[in-house]
C-alpha cells in the first residue's frame, strides 16, 4: 500500500518538474500521461480521443520522458485517435508531420 503511493507521488512530481520545461502553448485536444512529457516549439499539436503517453509495465519507465517537438511555427504535429506511445517516445516536426 505504502510502496502504490510513493509511486504515485514519484510520478506526479516527476511530470510536474517536467512541464516546466514544456514551451509550447499550442497543445490542442485531451491526453493521459502516464509518464512526464516536455512539449516543444511553436508549431501546433493536435490530437484525438483517447490519446495516452507512457506504459508502465514497459521499460524505461520509471527514468525516461515524452518528448514531442513542433519545430517551427509552420509544424504541425497530428495524433490520431486512440494512439497509445511507449515510454521515451520522441516526435520532432520542422513542417507538417
Amino acid at each position: 500500500m505504502i510502496g502504490k503511493i510513493v509511486f504515485r507521488l514519484d510520478n506526479w512530481i516527476k511530470r510536474l518538474i517536467y512541464k516546466q520545461y514544456s514551451n509550447n502553448p499550442n497543445i490542442h485536444g485531451d491526453y493521459e500521461s502516464f509518464q512526464p512529457i516536455v512539449f516543444k516549439g511553436k508549431g501546433e499539436v493536435r490530437m484525438g480521443d483517447n490519446v495516452k503517453f507512457g506504459v508502465v509495465n514497459s521499460p524505461f519507465f520509471h527514468n525516461t520522458y515524452a518528448y514531442v517537438e513542433a519545430r517551427t511555427s509552420v509544424s504541425e504535429i497530428t495524433i490520431g485517435s486512440n494512439t497509445r506511445m511507449n515510454n521515451a517516445v520522441s516526435i520532432i516536426a520542422e513542417k507538417k508531420l
